[in-house]
């Protein structure tokens, strides 16, 4: 039978806890990437309802550069950056625009109005957290009211109703909407 001394048991202890702690290290790094790997894919979806978007009624977030030859068609997207989501927008002089600002607040280079604003950080908040789109409502006092409502169903698009309803049938194939 071997007998330890004190600093060696100490020692032993300090190997058992460093273990540990790097293998808590390497879980929290595996965790971290494949959080990173479905915000990609959020990323993509997002982008394709907002490529569905601008294919439909009045091209919300397309723009065609009409002055180059050969003419250059862009089309809007979400870019994750730094941990941040962006717009990169289709026209304007501002290319990525940050969306990390209050719910009150228009982001610097905004060119729409307040229902694509709206709808757009719907999408950013389902990409950071992964969860279904829903309408909150933050209101003055700093509540929140959350009803299952996306911008997907806003009535305020002037789009045709076959376009909507091809839109929100792309967003349910995707995932986003139920």
């Amino acid at each position: 039978m071997k007998t330890y001394f004190l600093h060696e048991i100490n020692h032993l202890e300090d190997d058992v806890l460093t273990h540990n702690s790097l293998m808590e290290q390497e879980h929290q790094w595996w965790s971290a990437q494949q959080e990173l790997q479905k915000r990609g894919q959020r990323v993509l979806i997002v982008n394709q309802i907002i490529l569905e978007i601008a294919s439909r009624g009045r091209k919300f977030f397309y723009h065609e550069e009409v002055a180059c030859s050969p003419k250059r068609y862009k089309v809007a997207q979400l870019v994750d950056k730094n941990g941040k989501i962006y717009y990169k927008a289709e026209y304007g002089k501002k290319e990525l625009i940050c969306l990390d600002v209050p719910y009150f607040g228009t982001p610097n280079g905004w060119l729409h109005g307040s229902t694509l604003l709206a709808l757009v950080k719907e999408f950013r908040d389902y990409i950071i957290t992964g969860e279904f789109a829903c309408n909150t409502l933050h209101k003055q006092d700093g509540s929140k009211e959350t009803t299952p409502f996306s911008g997907l169903y806003s009535q305020h698009w002037a789009y045709p109703e076959s376009d909507m309803e091809a839109i929100r049938n792309k967003a349910k194939g995707l995932g986003y909407l139920k």
